[in-house]
């Protein structure tokens, strides 16, 4: 069984992270309890850094800081792609070019609002990739309703379309 290190967080001083991707106050023995409230799902902490409100941090951005350093202006990426696996082994900090050029190569990125969750493809007004296609040659061939007709097939609102 490995121990986890731990390392003061640069911009929250009062603050840990440790490289198994956890936040702390420091010295504290219990460690903060994220909340995936993004709709990408990446982790968030909220920090009192003496300010009338606490702040909300994402957990990667803050175990990037603590262990690789000054990340300002750049992309924390997540390996696996993974938003919510903030290992230290599992982030590396990227350009925002080189982040994008991986989601395409992870499959990862996503363009259109029915290709972002498999689950509800096919279901509650979601498309499927297959679907997506044929909107999207319909769109390009230009001919008048194609777009409505498909998207009633495909039983959704042809604003979604």
């Amino acid at each position: 069984m490995t121990t986890e290190t731990w390392k003061t967080i640069p911009s929250a001083p009062a603050y840990e992270a440790s490289d198994a991707g956890r936040v702390r106050r420091k010295g504290a023995a219990n460690t903060l309890t994220p909340s995936p409230a993004t709709q990408r799902r990446y982790l968030l902490v909220h920090l009192c850094l003496g300010l009338p409100k606490p702040r909300c941090f994402y957990v990667h951005r803050l175990v990037a800081e603590a262990f690789i350093g000054d990340i300002e202006g750049k992309v924390v990426h997540h390996r696996n792609s993974c938003p919510q696996d903030c290992r230290l082994s599992n982030l590396e900090v990227t350009t925002q070019g080189d982040n994008v050029r991986a989601s395409y190569r992870d499959g990862t990125a996503h363009i259109l609002r029915g290709e972002r969750d498999p689950a509800q493809w096919g279901r509650n007004g979601y498309l499927t990739p297959t679907q997506v296609v044929a909107l999207r040659r319909a769109h390009a061939s230009g001919k008048r309703g194609a777009v409505a007709q498909l998207a009633r097939e495909f039983n959704v609102r042809p604003r979604v379309a």
